[in-house]
């Protein structure tokens, strides 16, 4: 991922993407491949962090549980990538793949920081990631967190900006 040139960077990216797209990976020390890969999903070229964030989440699909840690240690740069409109798409298939090896009870707290966020593009597309999340996790569950849920519910239907109280 040291690269100069974008385009080098964007097809290495992609091919790692692609490649880690399995519905499980082989066990071994992804440290280093995460952080680099969590640097391109940072940068501001947005073809970079496209790729960045694509590899992330087909890391995420293939490490499951493995993949926990370095979820929930990153889903706020994910959050904060909302700003940008080119990369929502990517950021929602990337948070339900971090879902698959991360209960949200863990990952309630960033959700509330995102949804206590500025900027109403990250509430909006925050709010829309809890709403996909409650339709697919078991009631249990859900009962587990209810206060948190009522709490962030409660936030965004106090939203001043039309389209996040929707």
């Amino acid at each position: 991922m040291a690269m100069k040139k974008w385009d080098d960077k964007k097809a290495r990216l992609f091919e790692l993407s692609k490649a880690a797209d399995v519905p499980k990976l082989k066990d071994g020390d992804y440290i280093n491949l995460v952080a680099g890969v969590v640097k391109c999903a940072k940068e501001t070229n947005v073809n970079i962090s496209m790729g960045g964030i694509k590899a992330f989440g087909s890391l995420a699909k293939g490490l499951r549980d493995k993949f926990a840690t370095f979820g929930k240690e990153n889903i706020s740069i994910l959050f904060q990538k909302f700003k940008e409109r080119r990369l929502v798409e990517d950021i929602h298939v990337a948070l339900q793949n971090i879902l698959l090896g991360i209960p949200i009870q863990e990952l309630m707290e960033s959700i509330q920081t995102g949804l206590k966020d500025k900027a109403p593009a990250i509430k909006l597309n925050v709010a829309i990631f809890v709403e996909k999340t409650v339709l697919v996790t078991y009631i249990d569950t859900l009962e587990e967190i209810q206060s948190e849920l009522c709490a962030a519910a409660k936030a965004v239907g106090d939203e001043k900006d039309n389209n996040v109280r929707e």
